[in-house]
Parts: structure tokens; C-alpha cells; sequence
């Protein structure tokens, strides 16, 4: 189940200490949002562990701070982005179909 990888992916970066699982789980939930496959959402352990080291608040060295601080940070704009526009576009499309309606 998708939770169980969620807890897997997040016990094996180990609060940020391992910089290759920390890398290989930000690949994964980015490319699993940016495709669709899965939402943000059902990822809360992931999600929260990339918050926080973003944020500085892990327990993840300088050197994993370094490298991925960044590339956290804007996967984590992006899946605000995602969110607000899979939220959006039903009101989007609603709107453009009443408007052909009309003509």
C-alpha cells in the first residue's frame, strides 16, 4: 500500500541522516506528483520529512542540506502548484463549456 511505502521511504532516509535514500525519496514523490500518479497527500511522512529539512529542522548534515535544500524546496512549490490547479481545473473547464453555450 502507498502508506507503507511512505513509512518505508521516510524510516530509510532516516530523519535526513541518509543523503542517498533522502535523494532517491525526493526523485520518487517528485516524479510520482509531477505524473500524477500519486497526490502529495498520501505521502504525509515524506511530505513532512522534506519540510522539515527544507526548513532546517532534521537532523540532516550540512552536506545534505546543501545539495538538496533547493531542489526540496522547489519540489514543494511544485506540488502546491499541482494541488491548486487539479483544484482549479474542473471550475476552469466548467466555465469555458458554459461560455461556448452562450455563443
Amino acid at each position: 500500500a502507498v502508506s507503507d511505502l511512505d513509512g518505508f521511504l521516510a524510516a530509510r532516509a532516516d530523519n535526513g541522516r541518509n543523503p542517498i535514500w533522502v535523494e532517491f525519496s525526493l526523485l520518487f514523490v517528485r516524479t510520482a506528483f509531477m505524473e500524477r500518479i500519486s497526490a502529495p497527500s498520501e505521502f504525509p511522512k515524506l511530505m513532512d520529512l522534506m519540510t522539515r529539512i527544507s526548513e532546517g529542522r532534521s537532523q540532516a548534515s550540512p552536506q545534505v542540506l546543501q545539495a538538496y535544500r533547493k531542489p526540496i524546496l522547489r519540489m514543494l512549490e511544485e506540488t502546491r502548484g499541482i494541488s491548486l490547479s487539479g483544484e482549479n481545473q474542473p471550475d476552469v473547464q466548467k466555465a469555458t463549456n458554459s461560455d461556448d453555450k452562450q455563443t
